[in-house]
């Protein structure tokens, strides 16, 4: 495997997400000796759990069909009862979701046609108002939930071996619904803030598999001794888990119109990440990973009771 070399981040990035809670920071994470070999590992991590075998709905993992999982989780864990803003509805998941815009109403509504379908939550009828529905997520999207949350302590654990994220490792379901419960309180905004900032990268996660198509291209370069990516050997390989050929090399194109690849090679067959192709990916990857360390010690405070 060829490590990919990335240019040193800017000041800004060592900066805290949130001042007075702490974590460690993009800046922190990027110059980590160790981050360019966890890099591929964190990839293909995130490529196993949102396989299509995997992902819930046994459908491709879109962006928009992995913010409606995820905000689902989030509503349902910081449902209070005797709170009716807090109650998971449809209509408090989609103005949750609208935050982060990644996905309409309609595509939401797709979405939780398709995991009621295939067991992933149920609706639930409410005995204070029977107007209305919950969607309650069932053990098999908690799980699914816990299992892509483990994927990214685990990187974090082999970068900080010192630190001790065993409670999220260990797929802890209490820690699971605190950290997902505390989430939107604190880190919906933080988040929306980092995916504003990541300009660069914005517009893959606005197509879908956008995101997931340039983190694989940064796989497929590590693998080769020049980090020289075949075009059409990585189109092929993308297909298996569900993008059309067209789509892969629409990505493609915008990734060089942006100046994130070059081509190379007789036909111009070959695909280079360029240094801000490398940059953007790797601001993406480490404000992920920042974010869920950020995360992490707000549900163990909010756990203690230091959170209201």
């Amino acid at each position: 495997m060829t490590f990919l070399k990335f240019s040193p981040p800017d000041n800004d990035l060592f900066k805290s997400f949130a001042p007075g809670i702490a974590h460690r920071t993009t800046g922190e994470i990027l110059t980590h000796p160790e981050y360019e070999r966890v890099r591929s590992l964190y990839i293909t991590k995130i490529n196993a759990n949102n396989s299509a075998d995997k992902f819930p709905g046994g459908w491709s993992a879109a962006a928009y069909r992995y913010t409606a999982v995820c905000v689902i989780v989030k509503v349902y864990a910081g449902f209070e009862p005797e709170d009716r803003s807090t109650w998971p509805t449809l209509a408090k998941v989609k103005e949750t979701a609208s935050a982060f815009g990644q996905s309409s109403h309609r595509q939401l509504d797709d979405v939780v046609r398709r995991l009621v379908m295939t067991g992933h939550i149920t609706l639930e009828c409410p005995a204070a108002d029977r107007r209305l529905r919950f969607l309650r997520p069932t053990e098999k999207l908690l799980a699914w939930d816990r299992e892509q949350l483990c994927a990214y302590y685990d990187i974090l654990q082999l970068l900080y071996p010192d630190a001790d994220y065993n409670i999220a490792i260990k797929r802890d379901p209490v820690f699971h619904l605190a950290h997902r419960r505390c989430a939107p309180k604190i880190m919906t905004p933080i988040i929306k803030n980092f995916l504003q900032e990541n300009h660069h990268f914005l517009p893959f996660l606005h197509m879908n598999h956008g995101a997931n198509v340039m983190r694989n291209l940064i796989l497929a370069a590590s693998m080769s001794p020049d980090n020289q990516v075949k075009e059409v050997d990585f189109i092929e390989s993308t297909m298996k888990v569900g993008v059309s050929r067209s789509h892969v090399r629409n990505i493609i194109v915008l990734a060089s119109d942006k100046k994130l690849v070059e081509r190379s090679g007789g036909r111009q067959k070959f695909l280079n990440i360029t240094s801000l192709g490398m940059k953007t990916v790797d601001r993406f990857i480490s404000d992920t990973l920042s974010s869920h360390d950020l995360s992490f010690n707000l549900a163990k405070n909010w756990l203690k009771g230091r959170i209201p």
